[in-house]
């Protein structure tokens, strides 16, 4: 049951407790991290949350993760929580869409930092606290509730009002909550990122300790209502529509009211303020380096940093003022806090809501920018690691020494900024926990190598893997089945007069690169240490992440249909109704062969949508114009690909010779979701392996793997095929299930005057695209509306509507039957069944005229006797079977058949390769509908065609009735 809680707007209380009484709790002792009892609790906790489904990390005594795997993406293995729990100061839940209901909602963590102010303007967040799944959080300052605190031996002073109290003073504490929001509701307002609501931040992509955490201040993480695991809904609340609406509103309200009533500085974008334990672990690290001749390059180094990792200007001037103030610094306060002006001015982040605060901080106003001398003192210099590198060689370290030394401050400052430096530092990833193994890209001295950390906590150099470094680093992913994830890389060396700019590559062929450009030393390492480079990059945000597909065409992405790189804009009515216009007087070049100009133009205005229809698990067959030649056949695929308003549509009409092998195809067809004309295929079926390919492409969403640096690859399968040929069809029943298949004959040929006609006055205004808005429309109408189960129906619909859109009436030949080019699968059976009686008939012809040269037959009045060529084909077959002059067919008394022809497996051996999908006896049997049974032979049992001799007869002389 959810435990009920007293809420006011001043004091928090646990539900029956007395304030007094809270108040000599809180005095008792927190638990330590060696507390055994506090363990297991923290253990029980985190396994049990992860077991019912909870995205949870461990943390340190910072709230940093001590997982490097923590992700909004993905949980850690369990594995890795028990093995880390135990080195853990507390446990956090992650928001977002990974959760226990995780197929329809999305996770929301509230964090409130202020809830006197909070509570008290939103009713609405009170009835959270009081219903939903809830915490305290940290301590807040009983005079004015502001969370900034210092630690004074026992006591707190607030960094705000500078109120110091003890904990027998406390009233209130931050708040956390859990909500559950649908997904798509969720989107709607803005809650798919972490933002932040006044004193209020929705976490969402980040995470929020629970307890029985320890806090920094040292107390403890409280439940207020805990989870209840044996619901459905663990007691978290669902918010719906208006419960969100209320929400937000209510917040906002409070955000604006409090802007104007106290005229705090609101947050500008998500710059953060760094915690009491963040600050001084900076200031320690940077205590030993901030000596004279450098200073100043610290300070301006440091806000440059702070300023590009999102670090709010009052908390590194904290961090330098600390600096200044404890080693004595001599010069101007002034000049000094010009650099954090400077810096954040660069960065394009304005600082007037911070400039009152600042001042605070440094005692007095800076400069508004760096002296002309000060900024020319400062030049010289890629970063903080070569001013630290400086620094440790004057105090009487070796190069190697300050080098390490210089890469784990730099190492530590990233710790705590939360993002690596942005200057020509060094990246380091941490590899082998036990071990403590590093892998470092030391971006100042232009090397990879791999490191340790030393028992006195820098890091030694252990081998140097690889020459150069990547300087810039630019991710690619994309949502697209068999596209893996691409790297484009700036790799500069020392070795190099220029850098290397090396464009979209996976991982494996950057390494490839580098191995060929001889910038690898150590083969055996630099794959790990170029992978935990690349991932450590993307990990710290020294990466640039571009999650798009990069090809143009049309595509699914999380169930919704995406254009790339096409036009898409709904044309005017007045626009669309001239580019049909124009569309029906092409035509008019075509009434001849209307049917088919009607269905080239369907399948070439749906064809680009055909990798769509595979990601929803249909197909959209090919198409395969063969027949006379001067009948316009590839013409026509020009006309529909012109629609699109491709500016090099014509270089999607080419030989099959430019598709003919695996590499070939593979690069064409994953290039875009056009659909590509391909002229006289002949050759390229004529390849097993392309005709095995062909299928893919047509029905698979990819259109052939491979091994390559033993990395397993796939190419997709993007765009659909267009085969034109003026002789060959192929004959293969597998391929010609996957295309519609057009026949053009003599009397389709288009005469030389109409030719020349076309060339003159229609193809000049093709190649100008006045049919591409035709393109757009039905572009723009499939992503407003989607796509439905028969492409060639769909497309139908949609030119109709688009015919009324524009104020005409579309033709009756729009509305034509396709299912006729459904038909060839029919006609190819047919075709081989013919192929066979052919086959039959010459071999029995061939053995007759070669061994037999006068018949006798018997007659009603006795004998006679014939001549070969007066012998009828019935009296031809009886001779050649009953004299074995066929060794794989006989004539036999079967029993139940009565007189049949047996044809056995020789068969196979003469007719391989004469007739196309004929490998066994079975199919031949399948052909001719007779049985496939057993017989003994020789003693040996062995399968074979049987078939009644009236049935034979009548295949090979069949009954032919004219329709």
């Amino acid at each position: 049951m959810v435990k009920k809680t007293i809420i006011d707007d001043v004091d928090l209380v646990l539900p029956g407790e007395k304030p007094q009484t809270a108040r000599r709790e809180r005095r008792k002792e927190m638990p330590s991290l060696e507390a055994p009892e506090w363990r297991k609790q923290l253990r029980e906790t985190a396994l049990s949350l992860y077991d019912y489904g909870f995205n949870v990390v461990p943390v340190n005594e910072d709230k940093m993760p001590i997982s490097s795997t923590w992700s909004n993406k993905q949980r850690v293995s369990r594995e890795e929580l028990e093995q880390k729990i135990g080195q853990a100061a507390g446990i956090a839940i992650i928001g977002g869409d990974i959760n226990p209901w995780s197929y329809n909602f999305r996770l929301i963590i509230l964090d409130i930092d202020n809830p006197r102010q909070a509570l008290a303007r939103s009713h609405m967040l009170k009835e959270l606290v009081e219903y939903s799944v809830s915490w305290k959080t940290g301590l807040r300052c009983p005079n004015c509730g502001d969370k900034h605190l210092d630690k004074i031996n026992e006591k707190y002073k607030c960094q705000k009002c500078g109120h110091v109290f003890g904990l027998d003073e406390v009233k209130e504490r931050g708040l956390g909550i859990f909500v559950l929001v649908d997904k798509d509701l969720a989107d709607k307002y803005g809650l798919n990122k972490t933002i932040r609501k006044g004193d209020v931040e929705f976490l969402v992509e980040n995470y929020q300790l629970v307890p029985p955490s320890l806090h920094p201040h040292g107390i403890q993480y409280e439940w207020i209502n805990p989870p209840e695991l044996d619901k459905n809904t663990a007691g978290i609340m669902v918010l719906n529509e208006e419960d969100l609406k209320t929400l937000l509103k209510e917040l906002e309200v409070a955000k604006e009211e409090k802007a104007a009533k106290t005229n705090e500085p609101q947050r500008q974008g998500q710059l953060r303020e760094l915690t009491n334990t963040e600050i001084l672990k900076a200031v320690e690290a940077l205590r030993s380096i901030y000596v004279p001749g450098y200073r100043q390059h610290i300070w301006l180094y440091l806000s440059g940093w702070g300023a590009k990792a999102g670090i709010s200007p009052i908390s590194i001037a904290q961090i330098l003022v600390a600096l200044y103030s404890e080693l004595q610094d001599e010069d101007s306060i002034k000049t000094r806090g010009s650099a954090i002006i400077y810096s954040y001015g660069k960065a394009g982040i304005s600082l007037e809501p911070y400039m009152e605060k600042i001042k605070e901080v440094l005692g007095e106003e800076p400069y508004g920018l760096l002296s002309e001398k000060t900024e020319e003192n400062v030049k010289g210099y890629t970063g903080l690691q070569e001013i630290f590198e400086n620094i440790f060689r004057s105090k009487g370290m070796n190069e190697k020494e300050a080098e390490e030394n210089a890469i784990s401050l730099i190492n530590t400052l990233s710790e705590v900024l939360g993002k690596p430096s942005p200057f020509r530092d060094s990246l380091t990833i941490q590899i082998d926990y036990d071990k403590q193994i590093y892998a470092v890209a030391n971006l100042n001295k232009l090397v990879c190598v791999r490191a340790r950390r030393g028992k006195e906590g820098g890091l030694r150099y252990m081998e140097k893997v690889i020459m150069g470094a990547p300087t810039k680093i630019t991710v690619y992913y994309s949502p697209l089945k068999g596209e893996n994830t691409k790297f484009k890389v700036v790799w500069e060396a020392k070795t190099r007069p220029r850098p290397i700019e090396i464009d979209p590559v996976e991982k494996e062929d950057l390494l490839a690169f580098l191995e060929r450009e001889g910038l690898v030393l150590h083969t055996r390492l630099a794959k790990d240490i170029l992978s935990a480079i690349l991932e450590g990059a993307i990990e710290k945000g020294f990466a640039e992440i571009k999650i798009e597909v990069d090809k143009p065409g049309f595509f699914l992405v999380d169930g919704k249909i995406v254009a790339v790189k096409v036009n898409t804009d709904m044309p005017e009515p007045e626009e669309l109704r001239k580019a049909l216009e124009f569309f029906l007087l092409v035509a008019k070049y075509f009434e001849h062969v209307i049917d088919r100009f009607s269905f080239t133009m369907r399948w070439g205005l749906i064809a680009p949508f055909s990798y769509i229809y595979k990601q929803k698990g249909r197909m959209l067959r090919g198409l395969y114009a063969h027949g006379q030649s001067g009948a316009g056949k590839t013409t026509q695929g020009k006309i529909y690909l012109s629609m699109w308003g491709l500016e090099d549509f014509e270089r999607h009409v080419m030989g099959a010779t430019n598709i003919d092998t695996p590499a070939k195809m593979g690069k064409v067809v994953s290039s875009s979701t056009f659909p590509i004309v391909a002229n006289e295929p002949r050759g390229l079926f004529e390849k097993t392996e392309m005709v095995e390919m062909v299928k893919n492409v047509i029905e698979g969403l990819t259109a052939r793997a491979r091994h390559e640096h033993g990395i397993f690859r796939e190419i997709p399968a993007l765009r659909n095929i267009h085969f034109t040929s003026n002789s060959f069809l192929p004959k293969d029943d597998a391929i010609l299930r996957r295309f519609y298949v057009e026949e053009y004959t003599p009397r389709d040929i288009v005469s030389e005057d109409k030719i020349k006609e076309f060339e003159k006055n229609i193809s000049p205004r093709i190649r100008t695209f006045e049919l591409a808005p035709i393109g757009r429309y039905v572009a723009n109408y499939i992503l407003e509306h989607g796509l439905e189960e028969e492409p060639i129906d769909y497309i139908t619909k949609i030119l109709a509507e688009g015919f009324k859109y524009a104020g005409l009436k579309a033709p009756d030949w729009l509305f034509g039957d396709y299912k006729e080019f459904e038909a060839s699968l029919t006609t190819f059976m047919t075709d081989t069944l013919e192929s066979l009686r052919n086959f039959f008939v010459t071999r029995i012809n061939e053995e007759f005229n070669r061994f037999i040269g006068k018949v006798v037959v018997e007659t009603e009045t006795g004998y006679k006797t014939k001549e070969r060529r007066d012998v009828e084909l019935e009296e031809k077959v009886k001779v050649v079977l009953e004299n074995n002059l066929i060794p794989w067919m006989h004539l036999v008394d079967s029993g139940k058949l009565g007189n049949a022809v047996v044809i056995t497996s020789g068969i196979l051996e003469e007719i391989n390769g004469k007739i196309p999908n004929i490998s066994n006896l079975k199919a031949i049997a399948e052909y001719l509908k007779c049985d496939y049974t057993r017989v003994k032979i020789a003693g040996n049992t062995a399968r074979v065609i049987a078939m009644p001799w009236e049935k034979f007869l009548n295949f090979l002389n069949p009954t032919l009735l004219f329709e």
